[in-house]
């Protein structure tokens, strides 16, 4: 195929893949790694509405793994949902959900709604900024 595609498709996969592992962080209340993490990710020069939107999705299965949680659901029920492949991936996911609360992650997917919307929306947004704003509010809620 297209190299150009190729290219954007790696970048794609490795941006989700760094936002999976700072999600991971967040949610062992490791804040440092997760700053550190989104900061590499902004290095790559992908547009932040880009990054909101894989950190939308990363935030959604984090939602749903806590309600398949607290529905007695297993990982093999998160990978038919997600159309995941890997059983290590259901188990990463189960396993930052029983870190975080209901609560944390209906409000984390609400933020990242409000914050998307804000970049496309407020006129001198800047969306590194606002990126990095949302994470560190996220950050703060994961460990009340």
């Amino acid at each position: 195929g297209d190299p150009v595609s190729a290219v954007m498709s790696k970048v794609h996969h490795t941006a989700q893949d760094t936002l999976s592992k700072a999600f991971h962080m967040l949610a062992a209340a490791s804040v440092d790694r997760a700053a550190e993490l989104l900061g590499q990710l902004l290095t790559l020069q992908q547009e932040p509405f880009m990054l909101l939107s894989l950190m939308g999705g990363e935030l959604r299965r984090l939602h749903s793994a806590r309600i398949a949680l607290d529905a007695g659901r297993d990982r093999f029920w998160l990978m038919e949902q997600w159309n995941m492949r890997s059983d290590y991936q259901a188990k990463l996911l189960l396993e930052n959900a029983r870190r975080v609360s209901r609560p944390w992650c209906a409000r984390a997917v609400r933020r990242c709604c409000e914050t998307d919307l804000r970049i496309k929306s407020v006129s001198g947004a800047h969306g590194a900024a606002e990126l990095k704003l949302l994470l560190m509010e996220l950050a703060q809620t994961s460990r009340a």
